[in-house]
C-alpha cells in the first residue's frame, strides 16, 4: 500500500517522466474509478481466523458471510487474500 502522502508525487512523476495523462496515472495508483471517481476503501472488517475455523468445520462461505454479516464473495476474497488454501477432501 502507498503511504497517502506520497501518492499524489508517484503520480506526478508518472505524468512527467513516462508522458503519461494524469488520469492514466492516478488509474495506475488505483486512485481513480472510470465511473465513480476517486476510489476509497470501504472494505468491512472480518475475524479472518473465525472464518476459516468454521470453513474447516464445513461451513459454506454463503453460512459463513450470514454469520459475520457480510456477503460470501467477501469471506472468498479474504480468505484468497490471506492464502489460505483448503485442502479438498
Amino acid at each position: 500500500m502507498i503511504p497517502t502522502n506520497c501518492q499524489n508525487w508517484l503520480a506526478l512523476g508518472a505524468c512527467v517522466y513516462a508522458d503519461m495523462s494524469v488520469s492514466k496515472a492516478l488509474r495506475m495508483l488505483g486512485l481513480v474509478n472510470f465511473t465513480k471517481g476517486v476510489k476509497q476503501n470501504h472494505r468491512k472488517p472480518i475475524d479472518v481466523d473465525k472464518a476459516i475455523e468454521l470453513r474447516e468445520q464445513g461451513m459454506t462461505y454463503q453460512k459463513i458471510g450470514e454469520i459475520m454479516n457480510v456477503s460470501f464473495t467477501t469471506i472468498r476474497e479474504r480468505l484468497i487474500e490471506i492464502g489460505y488454501n483448503e485442502v479438498k477432501k
